[in-house]
């Protein structure tokens, strides 16, 4: 998935390499990445990445993601729009999930999180794939949708909440159920992608012994 914040960085350095481009590679544009090359020393290209360099710059993320992410979470579901919604909305709560963790002084917690919401993306990337495991995860990501995300992202809150409140009380039991519920929802996202990549490899081994019998014939 593409990153605004490297849209800028590429930007800035493709104006300080003389407008060669980097960012249209970046984004998937070869054609006008290809002519930024060929017409550098016109200084034309140079305009047009600071150009870029601001747009990116004064964009948001989801108008970011909109633009240059939408064909590539959308092109293998063209037939399928709720198949695109789930995976949009996974994507903003991968987003929201890393955003708000940030926020977290414990840095155990912090570092379950990040290893959590890494899973999470993994299921993303392969729902987003034209693979036979995409039906498996989107099916399992539907599932994480209705519950288990959005639990995840109110009880991180909820610690938060629990770091900033000056109340004098011991909030040590709460913060330990908190830490059990990050890992739980760890191990099932594990259990899912094992589920995912075992479904791949009986396929695999199911289509070998096809071609093993059919070139016994």
């Amino acid at each position: 998935m593409k990153k605004r914040a490297y849209a800028i960085i590429y930007s800035a350095l493709s104006i300080m390499l003389g407008g060669i481009g980097i960012q249209k590679f970046y984004l998937g544009q070869t054609k006008r990445g290809i002519l930024h090359v060929l017409f550098f020393w016109t200084f034309i290209p140079t305009i047009i990445c600071v150009i870029d360099l601001l747009k990116f710059t004064f964009m948001t993320e989801e108008e970011f993601d909109e633009k240059y992410n939408k064909i590539e979470l959308t092109n293998n579901f063209s037939n399928n729009k709720k198949e695109s919604n789930i995976i949009k909305q996974s994507l903003k709560y991968n987003k929201l999930i890393n955003t708000i963790s940030m926020k977290i002084k414990d840095n155990k917690l912090k570092e379950n999180i990040k290893e959590l919401n890494e899973l999470y993306k993994n299921i993303i990337d392969i729902s987003a794939k034209d693979t036979s495991d995409n039906k498996i995860a989107i099916k399992e990501l539907e599932k994480l949708l209705e519950y288990n995300i959005p639990t995840i992202v109110k009880i991180i809150n909820t610690y938060i909440d629990l770091e900033k409140s000056k109340i004098e009380q011991d909030n040590t039991k709460l913060k330990n159920d908190i830490m059990d519920s990050i890992i739980a929802i760890k191990e099932k996202l594990k259990t899912i992608l094992d589920t995912i990549y075992n479904n791949n490899i009986i396929d695999i081994s199911s289509d070998i012994e096809v071609i093993k019998s059919t070139s016994k014939r």
